[in-house]
Order: C-alpha cells, then structure tokens, then sequence
C-alpha cells in the first residue's frame, strides 16, 4: 500500500515536473490587460498612450507609441512591450479608452517572424483598428478570429521566442519553477536515505508551492472572454468538484491498471454502515474547509482570512487531545502552537480596529464566525485521516481515503454550485453561482475547463501526500508543516517578483 501509495503521489508530480516548467518561458506581459487612450492625430494616424500592464515585478510605465497605418496597406507596431489586439471604432476627434492586450515582449513588424500584423479599415465617418491578424508563419491554426486565445497563450509557453533575450522577470519565472521542483527532487533524495521526516516535508512543500502557482498564475489568469475583459475562472465550488471528480477516475484508473501487473493493488473495502459513515464524515469535513473558507472569502479581507486560518495546528491539537485523548503532545510543543495562535488573534484585531478607524465598514463578525468553523472542519479532517491509519476498526491509507472521499465530497458541494451565490472578480458582474460562472466560461472559452481538469491531477497528488503526512506524523503537524509553507511561499513570492509590491 506505501509503495502504490507513493507511486501514485509521484506519478502526479511528475505530470506536474514535465508541464509546470514551460511556464517559466512565459513573458510577464503575457494575457494582461490595461485600460489605455488612443488619440486620432491630425495626419490621420493614431497616437497610443500605452500604459505597460502591471508585471509580477510590480512595475508600471507609461511610453508613447505612434503609428501611422494607411486603409490600403498593412502597417507596423513596433512595441517591445506590447500587441493590441483590438479597440473600439475611434471617434473623429479627441481621445477613446479602451483595453490593451498583451500577449508577449516581443517586435511586432512584416517579417516573417511577426506573430500578428496591424492593419486599419476606414469608413465614411469613422476609423476603426480591426482585429489583428495572423501572420501565415505565426503559428499553426487559421486566424485570429477562428482561434481563441487561451491555445495562443499555452502555445506560446511552450514555443518562446528564439530571439528574445531572457529578461530580468523571465529569469525570476525560471528560478520560481525551479525552486519548488528542486525541493521535489531533494525531498526524494532524503526519502531514499531514510531521512522520511524531511522528505515528506519538502516534498509538502514543492507540491504545495507548485499547486498554488498553477491556481494563480495558470487558471487565475486565463482570459475567458476579450471582448468582455473576463479572465481567470472563479467558481471555487465546481472547481473543487471537478477536481475531486478526476482523483476518482485517476485513481480509480491507476487501480485498474495495476491488475496487469504482478504488482495488483486492491483498495481497503466498505463493509459496514458505520465504516461508510465514517468516510462519509471524512468527506462533510473536507466540504465544510472548502465551502465556509470561500465564504468567508467573500467576508472578509484576505490578510484576516489568512490569520484565521493560520490557527489550525491549535484547534487540530485541541480536537487530537480532547475527542482522540491522545497524550503524544509535549508541553513545549502545545505552548508554541498557543503563542502562534494569540499573534494571530492580534492580526485580526489589529485589522478590525484599523478598517473601523478608516471609516470603512463595519468589521464582519459573521465572517470571522464562518472562517472559525472553517479552521475547525479543517482540523477536523486531519485529525480523521490519521484515525483512519491508527485507531478506527478498519484502516484506510491516504490513497484509499482520497478514492472514498472524491464521489461523497463532489454529492455534497453540488448544492454550493448550483445556489450559493458569491462575489467575482469579473466586472459588471456581481453575486453568481458557480453554475452561471460556468456557462459563462462554457461560452466563451471552453478550453478553460481543461486547464480545470488538469488541476485534478495536481489536486491528487496533493491531497495524497498531505494525508500521508498526517497519517506518518500528527495532524496539528501537517497543519504547522501548511502554515510554514505559505509563509515561505510568499516571502518566496516577493523575494522571486511572483508577487505584485503595490
């Protein structure tokens, strides 16, 4: 069972390895989006004030931009910065704001090499900058109106520009990726040598590192819709689901395989109510941390959230003493957890007395409430799976625990997509269900459920090794072990550029 169990945690990290590193290519630029003006000059040109969109580095610079297009014959942008994609029909005079794509950092002219060409329609009353097309050598697939951009953007991840000098930022992307993956192949290398204790740990974290850069940097910052300036994929609910969903069939597939081997794996059965009950339970706890967080999201400033939540490893040992009665915990340990627990206590504080002297709105008890209950089905999960490998009357390991929980989990979140509603970062839009946001994303750009799909595996592999965790240590020490890891992960962040500094 350890030995399917780390196959299967390794299979998903390496699906991860051979994907995630073409994104350290990705230009900065790539997929982001500022409003600009663009002002008609007198000869009949365009003038663009292009204002650079803001990189993980932070930055932001205005540049001018002249362009003098013809109606009869393409023309040239020149921008290292940018490509506009499209604009509105501009009015005879004065200035139009609209929305700048970027799609990459490099020179844009009639070479051969040029991904997109620039060329203008003209009309009795108005100009209008079509939408560029594609140069027949740009890339395989038709034209810019036949082909979304989401392949674009994956395209040109996994195909960079030769002649582009690697940049500051893209050498931060590469030494982003490579981090999290060499603490993957590090943490294997101790495991190997019996040193299971830092391994599982920085195996932990390069998993977790790499799954949080996916969410967002890959499915956060997709465009799902040019014209309405829509991007990323903000349907926490039906996310969760689909991923849970694709752990069973992974699994489930895996299992079936190993049946052609000499090596066949038969998860741990059913055989009673009350063992189905018990998974059952697993399952509403890990729906109760996904559901109560991501509203308590909507709640609350995300600083508070994260303080909230950093108080796991308290109620995880809490729960482990009171309800298990365990008696592993030293004092010394039980009194790191309490000092942590009260600096978090006055984050939240602090917080709330500084919005109310703002003047902004009243602090939410209700969200604080929501986030609590949160921490504690949190808890409550982790203290479940190490009892399913130690003291319950039937065993289960991290895999058959991830197999068992995938169907009930995805049953109970069903109701989260089809009516809570909840707040989403798109403009124009307010309170929506994750259906609706689906349909949205159905529409306009399909192709975004694959890159949701794909999260599944990750979420496998994950899951798998955060359970083994537990199951090898404690639960309050997988929950110190996450709390450590969001803390690296964003000094890492602003250390690396990943992270925007205001």
């Amino acid at each position: 069972m350890a030995k399917f169990s780390t196959a299967c945690s390794f299979l998903g990290l390496s699906l991860l390895s051979a994907f995630l590193p073409s994104l350290a290519v990705i230009d900065p630029e790539v997929l982001a989006s500022e409003e600009v003006f663009i002002e008609r000059n007198a000869d009949g040109g365009h003038t663009c004030l292009l204002q650079q969109a803001s990189t993980p580095l932070g930055r932001k610079s205005w540049a001018e931009k002249s362009s003098a297009l013809s109606s009869s014959s393409p023309g040239a942008l020149k921008s290292q910065e940018a490509a506009l994609l499209k604009v509105p029909v501009l009015p005879e005079k004065g200035r139009c704001r609209t929305t700048l794509y970027f799609v990459g950092t490099e020179a844009f002219d009639d070479e051969p090499r040029s991904r997109r060409a620039v060329h203008q329609t003209a009309s009795s009353s108005s100009s209008q900058v079509a939408l560029l097309e594609d140069h027949p050598n740009s890339r395989p697939g038709g034209n810019a109106e036949e082909l979304p951009l989401l392949p674009f953007y994956l395209w040109h991840a996994f195909v960079p520009n030769e002649n582009a000098g690697i940049e500051e930022s893209q050498l931060m992307k590469r030494m982003g990726i490579v981090a999290p993956l060499f603490a993957l192949a590090l943490g294997g290398v101790m495991l190997i040598f019996k040193y299971k204790m830092v391994g599982l740990f920085m195996i932990f974290f390069g998993a977790q590192t790499i799954m949080t850069l996916y969410i967002k940097n890959v499915l956060s910052a997709c465009i799902v819709s040019q014209e309405l300036g829509l991007s990323g994929f903000p349907a926490p609910f039906l996310v969760t689901g689909l991923q849970q969903i694709v752990s069973f069939c992974l699994l489930g597939s895996l299992m079936q395989a190993s049946k052609c081997t000499s090596s066949v794996y038969q998860p741990r059965s059913l055989d009673s109510v009350s063992q189905m009950a018990a998974v059952a339970c697993l399952a509403l706890s890990f729906v109760g941390n996904i559901g109560l967080n991501n509203l308590s999201v909507s709640l609350l400033d995300i600083s508070v959230n994260v303080a909230i939540r950093s108080t796991t490893p308290l109620w995880a040992l809490m729960i482990d003493c009171a309800i298990v009665k365990s008696e592993s915990h030293s004092l010394p340990e039980a009194a790191m957890v309490l000092l942590g627990t009260i600096c978090s206590a006055c984050v939240v504080f602090a917080k709330s007395q500084h919005t109310m002297q703002l003047g902004g709105a009243d602090f939410s008890a209700v969200g604080v409430c929501v986030c609590l209950l949160s921490v504690m089905s949190s808890a409550m999960e982790l203290v479940m799976i190490k009892q399913f490998a130690t003291s319950l009357n039937f065993k289960l390991n991290s895999v058959d625990a991830v197999l068992y929980v995938a169907i009930p989990a995805t049953i109970m979140l069903a109701p989260l997509v089809f009516f809570l509603p909840h707040n989403v970062p798109w403009h124009g839009h307010g309170m929506m269900t994750d259906w609706e946001v689906f349909q949205i994303v159905l529409k306009w750009n399909p192709m975004l459920l694959g890159l949701a799909l794909f999260s599944g595996v990750l979420a496998a592999a994950y899951n798998c090794l955060l359970y083994s965790l537990v199951q090898s240590f404690s639960p309050y020490m997988a929950a110190i072990s996450s709390n450590f890891n969001k803390v690296a992960f964003v000094a890492f962040s602003v250390m690396l550029g990943l992270e925007l500094s205001g």
